[in-house]
């Protein structure tokens, strides 16, 4: 056991986790909004061959937090969040918005019918041409080549670096040129990634199956049922770009093509936008600007904290990730104490 999950132990099973909840509820009234971060609610095993560490919650973990968060805080969207705020009404006591990035299927499936079983609002973002498509996230598809592959090194001619070797001789070696290679793409020029993508697959001789993205995304069609049962829906894209990589005129498309696709298919305003990466490198002054100017009310990044209505970025809102390796008691004290700290 680590040194977080020990306090976490300590601060949940002394009792002092319950006085801070009921001071939450009876006297502290300064407002905070915390946002948490979940990309995939479902089992590791039951993803494969796709990457199991965008898991964030099975579906049994996610129902015990959503019922925790449900018992304890006010449960807000980010469209809701911007009345409040546009109003000028203020925001009482500790408010959370559950977030869910990118627009797996397993979103629809696991996560949605236990947000529906305790009247839980969420946001979920989605990336407009993947759907489109019926396609598989990049990042998915490259660990789909790594995983599968019979070979045991690859050879890549990497733009502005030559011929990189990569050994893929164990199931972890493949992690690690995974990482590696995914934080490559990141940083590269969009064309370049699906340049260096196909080289990886025709490298490795991987072939992809014809139906391997037919049942990894949502579907329009649950979009707009999760959109009429009460869950927002928000852009993270048309196709998961670092904004902060694009020409103005590659962001323009990606933001406003994005919203109003996301609009044609769920008949209402989409308010609310998420950063790819969400990292401070992943964004730039300039990104917020024509966020802002594209239309959104609200946007979300991947920095850690709580949010200060007070003080509020509307553009570069910072979130709580939730990982499925920390345990319930971690889950309640550090959403808890972000609260406090924010």
């Amino acid at each position: 056991m680590n040194r977080r999950e020990a306090f976490a132990r300590l601060v949940c099973r002394s009792g002092w986790l319950n006085l801070q909840l009921k001071f939450l509820r009876g006297f502290d009234s300064r407002p905070t909004v915390l946002i948490l971060a979940y990309h995939r609610i479902n089992h590791p095993r039951a993803v494969s061959p796709f990457d199991p560490a965008a898991i964030d919650a099975t579906p049994e973990d996610f129902e015990r937090q959503v019922r925790f968060l449900k018992e304890n805080f006010r449960l807000l969207t980010l469209a809701r969040l911007d009345e409040l705020l546009t109003a000028g009404c203020g925001l009482e006591g500790r408010s959370v918005i559950i977030t869910f990035d990118d627009g797996y299927r397993d979103t629809y499936l696991h996560a949605y019918p236990i947000l529906k079983k305790y009247a839980a609002p969420a946001v979920v973002f989605v990336t407009s041409g993947v759907i489109d498509r019926r396609d598989v996230f990049w990042w998915e598809k490259l660990y789909y080549f790594l995983h599968t592959a019979g070979k045991e090194r690859l050879t890549l001619e990497i733009p502005g670096r030559g011929e990189r070797e990569f050994p893929l001789g164990s199931p972890g070696r493949r992690r690690e040129v995974f990482k590696e290679l995914s934080a490559l793409l990141n940083e590269v020029p969009e064309k370049d990634k699906l340049r260096l993508l196909r080289q990886v697959q025709e490298r490795l001789g991987v072939r992809i199956p014809p139906r391997l993205g037919a049942d990894f995304s949502l579907t329009w069609e649950q979009v707009r049922r999760m959109s009429e049962g009460g869950i927002e829906i928000g852009s993270h894209t048309v196709s998961h770009p670092l904004l902060s990589r694009l020409s103005e005129e590659e962001l323009r498309f990606e933001l406003i093509h994005s919203k109003r696709r996301i609009e044609e298919e769920i008949g209402k305003r989409v308010v609310s936008f998420c950063y790819p990466v969400g990292l401070p490198h992943a964004f730039t002054p300039q990104s917020k600007r024509m966020v802002q100017a594209a239309g959104y009310r609200l946007a979300t990044s991947f920095s850690h904290g709580g949010n200060d209505p007070q003080n509020l970025d509307r553009f570069a809102l910072k979130r709580i990730g939730v990982s499925r390796h920390d345990s319930y008691d971690l889950f309640r004290a550090v959403n808890t104490m972000a609260l406090f700290t924010r």
